[in-house]
């Protein structure tokens, strides 16, 4: 069962259930979770980058643009994630692929 940890007492945690009774169970038993948000467990990256194409997606919307800036920035992010794919093999001493074809025209 789940419930909030109130207190320590020697091998033994005493634990208040979210039923709202109590219940000591052995430290071994007892599985702590992470009280960290769900925003805050997002990367710092994706998060920016999720912020850059809600603006990106306003301003088109708001100047009446019709190009697409996913279609702009798709060949961009191909080379990001091929170069990161290379890089990845390299370090393991391999050969990522499409390297030794010679596929990165972009």
């Amino acid at each position: 069962k789940k419930g909030q940890v109130i207190a320590l007492e020697g091998d033994s945690v005493r634990v208040r259930l979210t039923g709202g009774g109590e219940r000591v169970v052995p430290k071994a038993d007892a599985r702590l979770q992470s009280t960290r948000s769900a925003i805050d467990a997002w990367p710092d990256a994706f998060i920016f980058f999720d912020r850059v194409l809600q603006l990106l997606r306003g301003l088109t919307a708001k100047l009446d643009v019709r190009q697409s800036y996913l279609e702009v920035m798709t060949p961009f992010a191909s080379k990001a994630l091929f170069e990161a794919e290379a890089a990845r093999g390299l370090a393991k001493g391999g050969v990522a692929a499409g390297a030794a074809s010679g596929t990165d025209s972009l």
